[in-house]
């Protein structure tokens, strides 16, 4: 991709969330099962589209006024795409595994922290080529804590994990793809 470390870290966040999603699925397999999500398609499609909103256009609109430039050109539009390919698996089980009756207190800040220990040492195998990430830390801490707010009210409205799921995917991607420098081809 054309985005500074974008490919890295669409990919890294795609295999980091597989690998948590069929360790997910094994732990859960070998556990007694709690009651699952049972929420209508067209509702569940609702509330993503209304939390993304409000992740994107109404605190997106704060940032693109007040911060940096966060709504897109149209030749970015794919580039948030492509970014929603490889954050999505990653929320997806994120969010099953921190939400709900079963999850451990805290388990959101330690998931987090694995993800960041992971782009750490990622880091250090490719400093060259992946430095930049460091710089960016601050900013994926502040987006885990504010859209962690968001994802956390979403699912104690809608008792249903993929909500903030796609919301935070989108939300994240749409920051990359957005606001990440480009770089000549």
């Amino acid at each position: 991709m054309p985005i500074l470390v974008g490919d890295y870290l669409a990919a890294h966040f795609a295999v980091y969330g597989l690998l948590t999603g069929i360790g997910l699925f094994i732990v859960r397999r070998l556990m007694p099962a709690g009651p699952a999500p049972g929420v209508a398609l067209g509702k569940l499609a609702a509330c993503i589209a209304a939390v993304a909103c409000y992740g994107i256009v109404v605190f997106g609109s704060a940032i693109d006024r007040f911060v940096a430039s966060f709504m897109p050109v149209p030749s970015r539009l794919t580039l948030i795409l492509a970014m929603l390919v490889g954050t999505l698996p990653y929320f997806i089980a994120d969010e099953w595994l921190t939400r709900g009756v079963a999850a451990p207190r805290g388990s959101y800040a330690a998931t987090k922290l694995c993800l960041l220990l992971s782009l750490a040492l990622a880091v250090t195998l490719n400093m060259e080529k992946l430095f930049f990430l460091i710089i960016i830390v601050p900013l994926i801490l502040a987006f885990f804590l504010v859209y962690g707010l968001f994802s956390g009210w979403a699912y104690r409205r809608t008792n249903h994990p993929f909500v903030g799921a796609a919301a935070n995917a989108l939300a994240l991607a749409w920051a990359i793809a957005v606001t990440f420098p480009l770089l000549a081809r």
